[in-house]
């Protein structure tokens, strides 16, 4: 079994992340599910979350130029 402590993409929390239960998934300091990124049973996804999972991957978009055109 393998962790780390993160910030969350979402909310900006400290997570634990653990493999524990054979994939990875995020627990709350006091070891309970980590689940803010669901509201009303559906999923929120921000410009921010996606801009920062682009540049993981190399991907570097600014918005803010975009926009002016």
């Amino acid at each position: 079994m393998s962790e780390y402590v993160k910030t969350c993409t979402y909310c900006k929390n400290e997570i634990q992340m653990s493999d524990k239960e054979g994939r990875w998934l995020p627990y709350n300091k006091d070891g309970s599910t980590h689940d803010c990124k669901k509201k009303n049973g559906k999923q929120e996804i921000t410009l921010e979350a996606v801009l920062r999972k682009l540049e993981t991957h190399g991907i570097i978009i600014n918005v803010e130029r975009l926009m002016k055109q």
